[in-house]
């Protein structure tokens, strides 16, 4: 009987174990969190958790290592609690000129809703609210490589 048992435990182990190394890779840590329970680590150190930052003020976003440590072109995008994108913060960092940056200043009033020419309808204003930041390749529809925790973002 003990051996049984034994048998059952190890083979939920290798079962689990196997899942979570195939899962859609689209995932962001916190759906991995959320579905798992596994809290995968983060790749920002700003915006913290519970962080307020005021609409229109200057705010430092800071990742763990050099962007193009993740992907050689990357945006980071604004997100909502639930993966959503709300829109772009800076497009097309890292890469071939890049100079291993790891903060990036945002004026907390505007993101993107798409990197390129013109500007009809290109510039979104945000809204109060519970977010966090994201690192995506360049490609929309891309996978996230990482988040920040969820902030807030509250009328000046």
């Amino acid at each position: 009987m003990k051996k049984l048992i034994w048998l059952i435990v190890v083979l939920a182990i290798i079962i689990s174990g196997a899942y979570l190394l195939t899962r859609n890779k689209t995932e962001s840590p916190s759906e991995v969190a959320m579905t798992t329970g596994v809290q995968l680590p983060s790749s920002f150190i700003s915006p913290k958790g519970l962080e307020q930052w005021k609409i229109g003020e200057d705010n430092t976003i800071e990742i763990t290592k050099p962007i193009e440590d993740f992907y050689p072109f990357t945006h980071l995008t604004l997100n909502k609690p639930n993966g959503e994108k709300v829109g772009i913060i800076a497009c097309k960092i890292g890469g071939g000129g890049s100079d291993g940056r790891t903060s990036f200043d945002w004026g907390t009033k505007t993101v993107l809703n798409y990197c390129g020419a013109g500007l009809n309808g290109r510039i979104v204003e945000i809204s109060p609210g519970t977010y966090m930041v994201a690192i995506t390749e360049d490609i929309e529809g891309s996978p996230v490589m990482g988040t920040s925790e969820l902030f807030s973002i509250v009328s000046k």
